[in-house]
């Protein structure tokens, strides 16, 4: 199974009824985010005012539950893996995954014969599917 972010990387994991591997990508800093967007209605608000309200707490904890729920977390740089590494995980379940396309490989693969590319894909079946294999593991 594979999550997007903090949150949902620990409700799955609390849900799950079988034993399965859970890949986390981590795209950002939630608690430091959450920082920013309330400095942004209250503009004089500093960080360490900040680190003292029950919401900051709140989101360090999620971030903390998220990566130790993990087996395998995924950032896109160095510093994120830093802020990741700061919930006390060990470098071994933190793989760095940068975000873009190498164009060079990815054209010479687009030129290969490939038979998934005559599938039709159909949404609703397949986010059907996906709904029953998350039934599967969480019941």
């Amino acid at each position: 199974m594979h999550t997007q972010d903090p949150i949902s990387a620990y409700a799955l994991r609390r849900v799950m009824k079988k034993a399965v591997p859970l890949v986390a990508s981590m795209h950002g800093a939630l608690a430091r985010e959450s920082y920013y967007e309330y400095r942004g209605l209250e503009p004089g608000l500093t960080r360490e005012e900040y680190e003292k309200r029950p919401i900051w707490s709140y989101f360090r904890r999620m971030e903390q539950l998220a990566v130790h729920a993990a087996d395998l977390i995924l950032v896109s740089s160095k510093w994120i893996g830093q802020v990741v590494g700061g919930h006390g995980v060990t470098p071994d379940r933190i793989h760095i995954q940068p975000y873009g396309v190498n164009l060079k490989e990815y054209e010479a693969k687009a030129l290969l014969p490939s038979p998934l590319k005559r599938v039709k894909v159909r949404s609703s079946s397949c986010m059907q599917d996906a709904l029953n294999t998350l039934r599967e593991f969480t019941s």
